[in-house]
């Protein structure tokens, strides 16, 4: 690989936080950036590289690209290891490691594959030194990052290290706890930072470690999450600018918001003293100890002291599949709903859980979800009203179809949608691939409106356009059926593309129009 300044980057982020993390590399100045299934890729010089690593709330990782080949078997795979000259990057006193994945490949076992690439390199090493480098599963100076879609492999460096959300500052845990980038992520959507900005309140009734907390507490001081790491995967590799690296570390550091008093007042409780006391350590770890106030308190005399008319009420609320019983925790809910409605209406309130009646139990209505993966459980980000008292719409029986009739602001929220409607997966494919090129296109040139499906499918008969001001709307328009079908599967059809539009597109339904 000969040496440059202009790399290809892949950041990888958590499933349904893609389009967050494309929101937040932008004002880096990233350069092509396009948004795909788990991260975002772009391009750029390693400054583009290191201010992801050291500002990216959303991130998991930051892959540095050295070889896209195509790669049939195990002993291509070898071959395109061993093409790559890991001299330039690393030396023999360097621990390393390899995370391999495949999808649809012929290389279908992990281990195998990480196996094979091993040996490339230690060949390669040995055959040029006669020595070789140790491998280090647990904690690599360099780590490698191998994924092969089919035929088509991407051999990459992993700058990162240890994954980006484990910044350094959670010593103390409680069950069940959010990763940092999932709290992060659970605040984007609830439009913390734009609440932080305008200096209101923002209050975790069952904070757990504290992790909501912190995070929130980092978005409105300006303190990047970079900063509380010293450790990173860059920091022995050959091509690593340590002087550029400290100027940008020093940048950060500048901006942050050091004065209390222009900060709004971040406040979390708990019934259990031990995730107090987990929650403070933590506060401690991160040097925000004096920012955010803590203390033991149970959710029934959650109360509205002076905190204003308008702010945040956020939490990971308990939930069954992880920490008991879905009984026992329904009383919970329909207490946090009771106090919502009594002491915070005019607030906002984002709860997350896995579980749509602990949701429906609070007897508020959720103007708004989106999913969340906590680990490998499918979570929901309720968005409640504490206005009214509507509650969190019922999902349908499987393969249960609603009649949405035409789709207006307001009418339906997307879940509900989704959650009552089947799929159709040529549909589904054929949306995404015309995304996946339309999107980018219309990123590249400015393009504010633009066609993304055009009665590709027979059987779907209509015209999608998108139109982006502040946000994304998208008209869907019906072409005539034939009289000899029947209105039933029009209908039926015509539900299946709006949920398929509202879940491929994170769209709430009062962005979505129906003629």
């Amino acid at each position: 690989m000969p040496i440059t300044s202009h790399y290809r980057f892949f950041a990888t982020a958590p499933k349904y936080t893609e389009t967050l993390l494309l929101q937040e590399l932008r004002p880096l100045n990233v350069l092509e950036a396009a948004e795909t299934v788990g991260g975002v890729s772009f391009t750029g010089d390693l400054v583009m590289a290191y201010q992801a690593c050291l500002w990216s709330r959303i991130a998991n990782r930051v892959l540095l690209e050295l070889k896209k080949t195509r790669v049939d078997s195990p002993e291509d795979l070898y071959d395109a290891i061993y093409s790559i000259n890991w001299q330039e990057h690393f030396t023999i006193d360097d621990t390393f490691a390899i995370d391999f994945f495949s999808t649809q490949s012929a290389i279908a076992h992990s281990q195998f594959g990480a196996q094979k690439c091993k040996d490339a390199i230690v060949d390669q090493f040995r055959r040029q030194s006669g020595e070789r480098p140790s491998v280090d599963k647990k904690n690599p100076a360099i780590r490698i990052n191998v994924h092969v879609k089919k035929s088509m492999a991407v051999i990459s460096l992993d700058l990162s290290g240890h994954s980006l959300h484990q910044r350094g500052y959670r010593t103390h845990n409680v069950e069940a706890p959010l990763k940092e980038n999932l709290a992060a992520a659970v605040l984007m959507r609830a439009n913390w930072p734009a609440l932080a900005q305008a200096g209101l309140t923002l209050i975790d009734p069952m904070c757990g470690s504290g992790t909501l907390l912190i995070e929130a507490s980092c978005m409105a001081a300006n303190i990047a999450p970079g900063l509380f790491r010293r450790d990173f995967g860059f920091n022995v590799w050959k091509r690593h600018e340590e002087n550029l690296w400290q100027t940008l570390r020093r940048e950060a550091e500048s901006a942050r918001q050091q004065n209390p008093a222009l900060l709004p007042n971040i406040i979390g409780f708990d019934n259990d003293p031990d995730a107090i006391s987990a929650t403070q350590h933590n506060l401690k770890a991160a040097g925000l100890e004096q920012l955010i106030k803590v203390r033991q308190q149970n959710i029934s005399v959650l109360r509205n002291e002076g905190y204003g008319a308008s702010g945040l009420i956020v939490t990971n609320a308990p939930y069954g599949q992880r920490l008991g019983d879905n009984q026992s925790l329904l009383p919970v809910y329909e207490q946090l709903g009771k106090q919502l409605k009594s002491e915070f209406r005019g607030w906002n309130a984002s709860v997350v859980t896995s579980d749509a009646a602990l949701a429906k139990a609070t007897g508020l209505h959720a103007r708004r979800i989106n999913k969340l993966y906590n680990g490998k459980l499918l979570c929901h980000i309720y968005h409640f009203d504490p206005e009214g008292a509507k509650p969190v719409d019922k999902p349908a029986a499987a393969g249960e179809a609603a009649h949405l009739g035409a789709l207006k602001p307001e009418s339906h929220s997307r879940e509900s949608i989704i959650r009552q409607t089947p799929k159709d997966t040529a549909l589904e494919n054929r949306l995404k691939k015309n995304l996946a090129h339309l999107q980018k296109w219309a990123g590249k040139r400015g393009v504010a409106c633009y066609r993304i499906y055009d009665a590709d499918l027979p059987e779907f008969n209509f015209a999608v356009d998108c139109y982006r001001s502040d946000k994304l709307f998208v008209v869907l328009q019906e072409y005539a059926a034939p009289k000899y079908i029947d209105a039933s599967k029009v209908n039926a059809r015509k539900n299946i593309i709006l949920s398929t539009l509202g879940e491929l597109l994170d769209l709430p339904g009062q962005q979505i129009f129906y003629k």
